[in-house]
């Protein structure tokens, strides 16, 4: 129940509380108390901490106390008693709190704030000063000062009702109408004159308007007291040299015919208006200020009117900066020192308090809110970074370990049926199709992995471009080759040109050019059921170090909708999303594409119709070899996309002893018989421990060695067998073998001493491959 507690001090009013408005808990750390100076004055008392937390649900308390203390439509002055505060105001509590007032102007009159520390003072004085809110604000030092300040507001407020806009009286012939201008002139209870006005200000303009302000004196206005002067050219675009020149002439003829006006008020218009008024306010010699709008201006006149309002300062008499005495540049070097010395990297250091009576405190002011807000930045700028650095990592991880975890068992489905199908074993015709058609959802299994991983790799920036010597031919011929057997199968023409002119000898990154290729013209063999696909290479530009090159990959298929045309580059676009749609796939393909030709300087575009076909072509510059260069790419690179076949009954290194560490069952036994079906003898070894004993009991010429096993994993075991060589001249070459296919495992088996990378699932032509390269001394 609401209950009179005792009397104001102050004012004698009576001070009523009400239960449910004391000691309200709002969180473990902060509380609210509230109390009712007479009908229109909110004492609030908060305890603990300004945070963006406390204040949203403080907010809440403070709307249902609004509620049930204040009567409807009647606005108040709130005063809020600020010792009980502890520690400084969070920038998104500040935030907070600037977005709830903002929404009260139907509530308030003003805001006062007493018992303040430093920096709450410091934040809502600039606060206030930036976001000008309609209702006024002020910080006093006391509950004395506070209750004195709350009462002037509202006997201003009072007085209103003289000052209402919709009093102002006008007359037809106040009004003029030029070329570039329109003005009209109001009266105001004999207190204001308002001139509106509105376009560009001219010579010619400035005596007619002079006219109206000299007739309306003439009729009578004004006679018994000179007037405030409200000019408002918010509707005001500019002026010209000669009309403001002319402007400050007649004013001051009318200043000495009727006399000064008390104050001259300008509501703010154009930069050149504003910044030619400010010049010219010395030679006015009258009280002079500048406001957003109207409310501002009868603010202003009703201060003004007040009695206790000491009146505003005489202008000064000529640049103050100039004046013998003006200590100007002493405070522009405090400043730049001020500024000078922060050390904005680092938090919570050299803010400085100034006196309440330093000409620029408010500057000092405003630096010192920018560094505290620059220091909490700071802070969650580094929680950002620490967050997506582990969200980064926990993303290459689970893509890591979701690579390793299908490649393994889709590395022993597409080997099985690889030695199935290539063992000669009698096949029914259905069974030979069932095990084709494993192989063939397999295989797509396994390229949207690879797209998945590349997507992964380029999205990360991880994707580095590789400068090295390369035959433009050589690229072409085998890209050409990789995609027939697909255009075979339905009967479609592939096509390449390359014109005469373009070097056959450059320097970039083929494995990259041929992955964008392979791309391009895949899908547009997926998507082309009758004629061709064609590929053109045209020389664009050249000079003595580089040539830009035109790729166009064109078929005669269905087409892309125009509408679909600016998504296909997007991650996970397809374009056909429905349940019915014919070809699969991630919908990643052509984003890769793109993001890998930007990253070799040029960008990718298509032209299109249905039913006609589409045309993929983009631009990049190379670098010319030298005629005496020849390409030095290593057959690895040549071979990443590509792998030419090998004849199974080569017998080239018939008696090698190979060391296989892996274990998985499948992979195991799988890998056994590629080995075997080559004569070569094989040892095994189940983990690490073990591959590093089975390496020293018997005389191997080569290891496979999976990465990840139980016990000792194989980083590991090869780096024990290279320090059990070292010394002795011996080298046995490792091979990697595994279900990592990013980068990061890459390097990373280099750097445990193993000679080379070989991926599941594994492809048996490029095992062989590589245990003939790194054993060819043997043979």
């Amino acid at each position: 129940m609401v209950k009179e507690i005792e009397k104001c001090p102050v004012t004698g009013l009576p001070i009523v509380q009400n239960p449910q408005w004391t000691d309200i808990r709002i969180s473990n750390d902060f509380e609210v108390t509230y109390r009712l100076i007479g009908d229109r004055i909110l004492h609030a008392a908060p305890s603990g901490h300004f945070t963006r937390g406390n204040l949203e649900k403080a907010y809440a308390v403070h709307d249902r106390v609004l509620t049930e203390s204040v009567t409807p439509g009647v606005k108040i002055v709130e005063i809020a008693d600020l010792k009980n505060i502890t520690g400084s105001t969070t920038r998104s509590g500040r935030l907070a709190a600037i977005r709830y007032f903002e929404q009260k102007t139907d509530k308030y009159l003003g805001f006062i704030a007493f018992n303040v520390s430093w920096k709450t003072k410091l934040f809502l004085s600039v606060a206030w000063r930036i976001r000008r809110e309609p209702y006024e604000f002020a910080v006093e030092n006391d509950y004395e000062s506070a209750v004195k300040r709350a009462l002037q507001m509202l006997q201003q407020f009072d007085a209103r009702d003289r000052f209402d806009p919709g009093n102002f009286i006008t007359r037809p012939e106040w009004k003029y109408e030029g070329d570039t201008l329109f003005t009209e002139c109001k009266v105001l209870n004999d207190k204001v004159l308002y001139a509106i006005h509105k376009g560009y200000l001219r010579n010619q303009d400035v005596e007619p308007v002079s006219q109206l302000v000299a007739d309306i004196f003439e009729a009578g206005y004004f006679k018994d007291s000179a007037p405030y002067h409200i000019a408002d050219y918010s509707g005001v675009t500019g002026g010209s040299w000669y009309g403001r020149v002319k402007f400050l002439k007649t004013f001051k003829s009318l200043k000495d015919t009727y006399g000064p006006p008390k104050a001259f008020i300008m509501v703010i218009g154009s930069q050149v208006i504003n910044i030619a008024m400010k010049m010219a306010q010395k030679k006015m010699d009258i009280p002079m200020i500048f406001v957003k709008d109207l409310d501002e201006a009868l603010a202003a006149v009703r201060r003004l009117e007040d009695p206790a309002h000491q009146g505003l300062p005489p202008p000064p008499a000529g640049d103050p900066n100039k004046e013998p005495g003006y200590p100007y540049e002493k405070y522009e070097e405090e400043i730049m020192d001020f500024i000078g010395s922060l050390t904005w990297d680092t938090p919570g250091k050299q803010l400085k308090e100034v006196a309440d009576n330093h000409p620029f405190k408010s500057v000092f002011d405003a630096i010192s809110l920018v560094k505290l807000d620059v220091d909490e930045l700071l802070l969650e700028s580094k929680k950002a970074r620490e967050e997506a650095e582990f969200a980064n990592n926990a993303k290459s991880q689970f893509l890591a370990t979701i690579s390793h975890e299908i490649r393994t068992p889709l590395n022993g489905i597409l080997g099985m049926t690889d030695l199935l199908l290539g063992s000669g074993s009698p096949l029914t015709e259905e069974q030979r199709d069932n095990l084709m058609d494993i192989k063939y959802s397999g295989d797509s299994l396994k390229i949207l992995i690879n797209e998945i991983l590349d997507f992964a790799k380029i999205e990360a920036g991880k994707v580095e471009l590789d400068q090295t010597v390369f035959k433009l031919s050589d690229v072409i011929e085998r890209v050409i080759a990789t995609v027939s057997v697909k255009a075979n199968e339905k009967k479609l023409a592939i096509l390449s040109h390359i014109h005469h002119d373009v070097p056959d000898m450059l320097i970039g990154d083929p494995v990259r050019i041929r992955q964008a290729l392979l791309n391009l013209i895949d899908n547009a063999v997926k998507f082309t059921n009758q004629g061709e696909v064609r590929l053109t290479i045209d020389k664009k530009n050249e000079t003595d170090r580089l040539v830009s090159l035109a790729f166009s990959v064109s078929d005669t298929g269905m087409g892309i909708p125009q509408d679909k045309i600016p998504t296909i580059f997007e991650k996970f676009s397809q374009l056909d999303t429905s349940s019915t749609r014919q070809h699969s796939g991630t919908g990643l393909g052509l984003s890769i594409v793109r993001s890998l030709i930007q990253l070799m300087g040029g960008t990718i575009e298509v032209e299109s119709a249905v039913g006609k076909g589409s045309r993929f072509f983009f631009e990049i510059f190379l670098e010319k070899a030298m005629e005496n260069q020849e390409s030095n790419m290593e057959e690895k690179e040549l071979n990443a996309l590509t792998p030419q076949p090998v004849p199974l009954n080569e017998t080239k290194l018939a008696h090698l002893n190979v060391l296989l560490a892996e274990d998985n069952l499948i992979n195991r036994k799988l890998v056994d018989r590629y080995l075997k079906i080559k004569g070569w003898h094989v040892v095994h070894a189940q983990n690490g421990k073990e591959a590093v004993r089975k390496y020293l009991e018997n005389a191997v010429d080569i290891i496979l060695m999976d990465i990840q096993m139980p016990e000792m994993d194989g980083y590991e075991a090869s780096m024990k067998i290279r320090e059990l060589e070292a010394g002795t001249g011996r080298h046995v070459p490792i091979i990697a073998l595994t279900a990592h296919a990013l980068e990061s495992y890459m390097k990373k088996s280099h750097s445990s001493g193993m000679d080379d990378y070989l991926t599941k699932p594994v492809d048996p032509m490029e095992m062989y491959r590589i245990i003939r390269r790194l054993t060819d001394h043997l043979a």
